[in-house]
């Protein structure tokens, strides 16, 4: 986000667009220096969730492809 925010000065991540959805009477405020000031000085708190599956394996498993034989 930081190098985002320094070298390409874009909020790719619609950063903006969250907070006017969310507070548009706060965005009515901002919104004219969001590009210069906004933006650039925003800063993210990230939290990520992750679910790992079929750890181990490279490429697709024959095992999902194979039929139980009752």
């Amino acid at each position: 986000i930081e190098s985002v925010q320094k070298q390409y000065e874009s909020d790719i991540f619609g950063f903006g667009e969250a907070i006017h959805r969310s507070n548009p009477k706060e965005w009515k405020k901002i919104k004219g220096q969001w590009r210069d000031e906004g933006f650039s000085e925003l800063t993210a708190n990230v939290k990520v969730d992750v679910k790992l599956q079929h750890t181990g394996t490279v490429g697709n498993s024959f095992l999902k492809d194979v039929k139980e034989v009752k």
